[in-house]
């Protein structure tokens, strides 16, 4: 079962009564990939930081990627889920900001506050076909102000918010009008024939899968695939395969009593030595260090 955010509030509750700008406010920690992110659209803006893990999102058929550090952005109504559903492992924070049924925010306080740069900031966010923001210096800093302020109740505590929104807003905008200004394609499509491999591997990882087989699966010639892979994970085929394999292999160490070599057999390894230091590379830590670094956590309530 997945586990609970470690912060979470959303419209309607007493803690946001004040604060009609946000929509939902979460920080949440995952220790497995689980299948809990199926395809939705939300009322709002919804700005996603990675702290920890990799989160793939599938945004109108796009995937993104986001690393330690980095943010994706949804705008209202805008389908997106996780990548095969999935979301986690690792830890995510995110603000949904309320928008009306035309995608405009529904805050005037906030839009007083932009003042005069309101609709270059809202016109920025919604114009850019970009999700991906990449490593902006100030966001978590600002994410972290938000979550203070909604769980200690002092006065005063709307107004920061609202401030750190305002600014959350103008360096996404900022951000976003420095990509398109840098050029290059933004959130390509990935052909609908690659997303389904791609999703065949990550449902049966433990196939014997090669990269001219996905090519030839998916209809088109392997550099041409290969490229596709790229953009749609940020891997090549094989290591993206590879990857798919120790992600199930993580879940499997943790959910079974199997050995490590019984493991990595089971997840499509020749040999529990090819396992382990692949694991390692991947992980930092082995798959032994691992299976006893959770088992604790676990006997403390972690």
């Amino acid at each position: 079962m997945a586990d609970e955010p470690t912060f979470l509030v959303q419209s309607g509750e007493p803690d946001l009564a004040g604060l009609p700008e946000i929509s939902m406010f979460a920080d949440a920690r995952h220790r497995s990939a689980e299948p809990m992110l199926g395809p939705h659209r939300n009322p709002g803006i919804e700005i996603c930081l990675c702290r920890s893990g990799i989160y793939r999102w599938v945004v109108e058929s796009s995937t993104v990627e986001i690393k330690p550090g980095e943010l994706s952005i949804t705008r209202p109504w805008q389908l997106h889920s996780g990548q095969n559903n999935v979301l986690g492992p690792g830890r995510l924070t995110w603000i949904i900001i309320t928008a009306g049924g035309d995608g405009r925010l529904e805050a005037p306080d906030v839009e007083r506050l932009l003042q005069a740069e309101a609709a270059w900031v809202l016109d920025t966010i919604s114009t850019s076909a970009r999700s991906f923001l990449g490593e902006v210096p100030e966001a978590p800093a600002l994410f972290d102000l938000i979550c203070e302020e909604l769980a200690a109740p002092l006065p005063g505590r709307y107004a920061t918010i609202r401030a750190a929104i305002v600014r959350l807003l103008v360096v996404a905008a900022r951000r976003l009008a420095a990509l398109d200004q840098e050029g290059g394609d933004a959130d390509e499509a990935i052909p609908a024939k690659v997303v389904a491999v791609l999703n065949e591997v990550a449902r049966a990882p433990e196939a014997e899968w090669t990269s001219a087989g996905m090519a030839e699966r998916a209809g088109m010639g392997a550099t041409a695939f290969t490229e596709w892979c790229r953009r749609a994970t940020g891997r090549s085929p094989r290591w993206y395969v590879l990857e798919q394999r120790l992600r199930s292999a993580r879940e499997l160490l943790v959910e079974s009593t199997w050995t490590v070599t019984e493991v990595a057999l089971e997840t499509g390894f020749s040999s529990s030595q090819h396992f382990s230091a692949s694991f390692r590379k991947l992980f930092g830590e082995t798959p032994t260090g691992f299976r006893s670094r959770i088992a604790s956590e676990g006997d403390r309530g972690y």
